[in-house]
């Protein structure tokens, strides 16, 4: 099942973000059930990756839940630690299995295009599949192709109509939520602090 969320109408009609999530709760055994049905698919054995984080210490401590939470499942998880620069070098060049990576902020659908549009992705030209020789950037790390997303994204940047960009939006996270093209797998709490005695 696709996630599904919902967008609050007090957020104002011009706004059309996701935000809360609807009827998505975690079920361990159903997930094991899941994780044996594809290792069965593909013909059983270990299914093993890495998971990629930075040094910082918060980071470590998540990817060391995120590993426990994985292996509950079935999965065999081995941690990296690197560098903050290394890392966002080899998120770029797409060198990785798992990556930590908080983004996504932003009250506009349309400011997630850099992320997950095609047009950012590093696509051969020729086969429409990812460049991945360890040298080809491209901020759409994943190298997500959908042409639901892009045609979702075209339509969100090419019109002003709320409920058509919600429409748009919510196309997207039905796409994500079919295709699993990214894995929430935390909470990253974003604010921005204010008040009229600040400055600096």
């Amino acid at each position: 099942d696709a996630f599904v969320y919902k967008v609050p109408d007090s957020l104002g009609p011009e706004i059309a973000v996701m935000t809360e999530l609807m009827a998505v709760t975690y079920n361990l055994d159903k997930a094991k059930e899941f994780f044996a049905k594809c290792k069965a698919d593909q013909g059983g054995g270990d299914v093993s990756f890495q998971l990629g984080t930075t040094t910082v210490p918060d980071n470590i401590l998540t990817a060391q839940i995120q590993k426990q939470m994985m292996e509950a499942v079935g999965f065999k998880v081995s941690l990296v630690n690197y560098e903050q620069q290394k890392y966002i070098g080899i998120a770029l060049v797409g060198a990785f299995q798992w990556f930590q990576w908080r983004s996504n902020g932003g009250f506009d659908p349309d400011q997630q295009r850099v992320w997950w549009h095609s047009e950012m992705a590093n696509l051969d030209p020729v086969t429409k599949k990812p460049i991945l020789d360890g040298k080809s950037i491209a901020v759409n790390f994943n190298r997500i192709n959908d042409g639901t997303i892009d045609a979702a994204f075209d339509l969100i940047r090419g019109n002003s109509d709320p409920a058509v960009r919600k429409k748009g939006a919510e196309s997207i996270t039905l796409a994500f939520g079919e295709n699993a093209y990214n894995i929430w797998g935390w909470n990253a709490q974003w604010a921005i602090a204010m008040c009229k005695t600040c400055g600096g």
